[in-house]
């Protein structure tokens, strides 16, 4: 069994290595029949997950994750990280920022049967999108209560 900081260490270069052109890696990261889930998919099999990536990283043009905190409870890892990228699709092609959380689960040889994650798909999708982005921003602004 690796050490914990041998497998925080992995997920961040998981994280931060991932593009179009590195998915094969993830074989590395994931077992056969991992489980991934996020706010719009949920699959399972290590093929389904390539699949899932190459597809969204296919118009990625930058992207960085700076995790805040990785705290762990034997073989299970919860990171808290700031993701910074930029597409075409979004925002201009200008970079932005999203805040997420990683729920990843080790087996013992050190591959990842598990890997959630949770972010604000309006904060990283909708507001981008222009028309769109305007309407959302005035809903959050009206329901925002100030303390």
């Amino acid at each position: 069994m690796m050490p914990p900081d041998a497998l925080k260490a992995k997920i961040v270069k998981a994280f931060n290595q991932l593009n179009k052109n590195t998915i094969d890696e993830l074989d590395e990261f994931y077992t056969d029949d991992a489980e991934f889930i996020d706010p719009v998919s949920r699959i399972k099999g290590l093929p389904g997950i390539k699949k899932y990536y190459a597809n969204v990283y296919k118009n990625v043009e930058s992207i960085q994750f700076d995790f805040k905190e990785i705290q762990h409870d034997e073989l299970s890892f919860y990171g808290q990280w700031v993701m910074t990228f930029s597409t075409k699709m979004l925002n201009g092609g200008k970079p932005f920022a999203v805040e997420g959380l990683s729920v990843i689960k080790f087996n013992a040889h050190g591959k990842v049967f598990f890997h959630r994650d949770y972010t604000d798909l309006g904060s990283m999708v909708y507001e981008k999108v222009p028309v769109l982005g305007s309407v959302i921003r005035l809903i959050k602004n009206t329901m925002h209560v100030k303390a």
